[in-house]
């Protein structure tokens, strides 16, 4: 019987998938909606998780050929100027530091190599099960129309999934926000972290010169305001922050998205399985989407140790297993962050608990990034 799967999404969590997949012997097709790169809201902070994860997909040193660059600790500041400085390196692992179109262009190739059919400007927008196998709708940029057959299907399409279909979409809630600049100070993958109430940016100079500053910020009554002028804003309530950024050339447009749709725990599927954000979001501290996305490949190699690849049934109840085991807990502790972040009184009492040098930051890291 001929092992084939289809992948929806080419961002870190469909290419680990479909390297996985690859590696297992199935038959590989990835469908990537974009047919040209067009930026993220996102960053490309790797995590230990990550670089573990890429290092049991056999691709860490191509990662390292595109240009990342090592991240040995992050600065995490305060709002009046008090800093803290905390080791990234948990498990043996390190982190890295590459820009996101370098990162996904690489993933990308090294599916390709490995086998792999990749369809650029093509997405999935339904899926369901048609015996003997699960069936995609499909769509062109251009706007053809088409379907998929597979027996194994891995959504990997992001936060607003084929998945679970949102009907009504809120305007209060959580932002994610980037741009790129030049002129940052700093080495290569010299880390920081601007905590302030409601929110926080990180910032990560990349080894060509150009860094990325990304945000996530709560608009209880939605964003009414342009990007810019909520930089400015957040200049303005973080001291490190400005004195970082004074100098610094921003060399691209603002991208924002939200409210993100954070979950307390995993997607329900009765079929496909849910990789990245489309199994469920949780904080984007320091690479943790990524991060996770990375994961899928190593935990679908975990799984069909245990089952064998050609059950269906039997790989998503352990993928998921396996998922809930590594990331339920992080959901909590995540949830949990946001809630105090949020607060106008809980925020700064938290901030300054950290910027103390307290125990219980250096124990929260690991949860996010530590190798699993």
């Amino acid at each position: 019987m001929t092992r084939t799967a289809l992948v929806v999404g080419g961002g870190p969590a469909g290419t680990s998938a479909a390297l996985a997949l690859r590696a297992a012997g199935f038959e590989v097709v990835l469908l990537e909606q974009r047919d040209h790169w067009a930026g993220r809201v996102c960053g490309a902070f790797l995590s230990p998780e990550a670089v573990a994860s890429l290092s049991a997909l056999g691709i860490l040193d191509a990662i390292r050929n595109a240009g990342a660059a090592d991240v040995e600790a992050a600065v995490v500041t305060a709002p009046s100027g008090s800093t803290i400085e905390l080791p990234v390196r948990e498990g043996g692992a390190g982190a890295l530091a590459l820009p996101r179109h370098a990162l996904e262009d690489t993933l990308l190739e090294l599916v390709r190599r490995a086998g792999a059919t990749v369809e650029m400007g093509t997405h999935g927008s339904s899926v369901r099960w048609e015996d003997p196998d699960w069936a995609v709708d499909i769509r062109s940029a251009q706007g053809g129309q088409g379907l998929r057959r597979a027996r194994l299907v891995v959504i990997a399409d992001g936060r607003f999934t084929i998945a679970a279909p949102v009907k009504q979409k809120p305007t209060a809630g959580w932002f994610g926000w980037n741009a790129s600049f030049r002129g940052v100070p700093g080495k290569p993958g010299a880390l920081s972290l601007h905590l302030y109430p409601g929110g926080y940016v990180g910032v990560l100079p990349f080894a060509d010169g150009t860094a990325n500053a990304c945000g996530l910020a709560w608009f209880p009554r939605g964003i009414g305001q342009p990007w810019q002028a909520v930089w400015e804003r957040v200049l303005d309530r973080s001291k490190p922050l400005r004195d970082l950024m004074y100098a610094a050339e921003r060399i691209d447009e603002w991208r924002g998205v939200g409210p993100l749709p954070f979950h307390r725990g995993m997607r329900s599927s009765l079929g496909p399985l849910l990789a990245g954000d489309a199994a469920g979001i949780g904080d984007p501290f320091m690479g943790e989407g990524i991060g996770r996305g990375l994961a899928t490949g190593p935990l679908l190699t975990k799984t069909f140790a245990a089952t064998g690849p050609d059950d269906p049934a039997a790989i998503r109840r352990g993928y998921n297993r396996a998922w809930k085991a590594r990331y339920a807990r992080r959901q909590l502790v995540g949830r949990a962050a946001r809630r105090v972040l949020r607060s106008p009184v809980l925020a700064p009492a938290g901030i300054r608990l950290l910027m103390l040098g307290s125990p219980l930051l250096r124990r929260l890291l690991p949860l996010f990034h530590g190798p699993r």
